[in-house]
């Protein structure tokens, strides 16, 4: 029986420094955390939240898990990831 590849880890500590200055995906205060929706193998699924949103016991994505936390919230990681990464392109692009 053969076994699923680990992932690949993509790093890029500069991303992750953008994703820290969007504004959060709940409450638009910035700075925020960069949460890796994919359990940090991959930087470019990060999504900026803020605690209590990141971590605390009861509301936090890592509390409640992301099924829960995102439809709690009415959002989409997905989304929101894609929307970073064409702000973050066109931001190395020049472009506003």
């Amino acid at each position: 029986m053969a076994t699923d590849p680990k992932p690949k880890k993509e790093l890029n500590p500069k991303y992750l420094a953008f994703i820290r200055t969007q504004p959060d995906i709940i409450t638009g205060r910035t700075p925020s955390n960069a949460h890796h929706t994919d359990g940090k193998w991959n930087d470019y699924l990060a999504v900026s939240i803020i605690e209590p949103y990141h971590t605390v016991l009861g509301v936090g994505v890592h509390a409640i898990g992301k099924k829960t936390f995102q439809e709690k919230h009415n959002i989409d990681f997905k989304d929101i990831i894609i929307k970073n990464l064409i702000k973050y392109i066109k931001k190395l692009e020049g472009k506003k």
